[in-house]
């Protein structure tokens, strides 16, 4: 996206540092910085022209989403858009493994950290709760899950696989080494090529109201 639009100015931000890119490998209109948003963004009110919030379905409570909606919105200009990005994580032709992994994630994020991984069903009417936003606009696509569907499949199943790595917390809980939990994954990825798997993403988009007061 940087790429193609040269004259615009992207800020991504992220509490985990090596989640960046070197800076070798950085546009020049790109900047990256270490946030924790749970506090706030470090940014004035009305800053961007768009806002995005991606795949990040497995880290905030529901009561910190609500932190989180307000605190992109303030950043956010009126008329600018903001975009919400996000799995079903109930994975589809799974077989045994891939529903085996799924239910004790899904747990182990309600257990440990009061995440509720379908945060795509209610991400909708925080939205319209929100009098600053109007023009809501919801979508859906599958993406397969695998090489069986070329390179692009095998690039979801890529980031399948880094996504579950990254839940530091999983493997104790499911009272399993790492070399074990890999060996899972890995089983999980045989599992999804073979069943031809797929997943959902939802996307969302709604503006921010002109702030305009109209006198009557």
């Amino acid at each position: 996206m940087e790429l193609n639009h040269p004259s615009s100015s992207i800020i991504a931000i992220d509490i985990d540092l090596s989640k960046f890119p070197s800076s070798d490998r950085c546009p020049p209109n790109v900047c990256f910085l270490t946030c924790n948003a749970i506090y706030g963004i470090p940014f004035p009110q009305n800053t961007f022209d768009f806002v995005n919030i991606s795949i990040m379905w497995s880290v905030f409570s529901e009561a910190q989403w609500i932190l989180i909606i307000k605190e992109l919105v303030r950043v956010l200009k009126h008329n600018g858009w903001i975009e919400f990005t996000k799995p079903d994580p109930m994975v589809r032709n799974r077989g045994k493994k891939i529903t085996w992994l799924l239910e004790r994630f899904s747990k182990a994020c309600q257990e440990i950290r009061d995440v509720n991984v379908h945060i795509h069903e209610k991400i909708p009417n925080y939205i319209k709760k929100m009098d600053e936003l109007k023009d809501l606009n919801c979508m859906s696509v599958d993406y397969p899950l695998g090489e069986w569907y070329g390179c692009f499949g095998d690039y979801a199943l890529k980031i399948f696989k880094r996504v579950f790595q990254g839940v530091v917390f999983l493997p104790k809980y499911m009272k399993m080494s790492n070399e074990e939990f890999n060996g899972l994954l890995n089983g999980c990825l045989e599992e999804a090529n073979k069943n031809k798997a797929f997943f959902t993403i939802y996307k969302c988009f709604a503006k921010k109201a002109s702030g305009e007061v109209s006198i009557i």
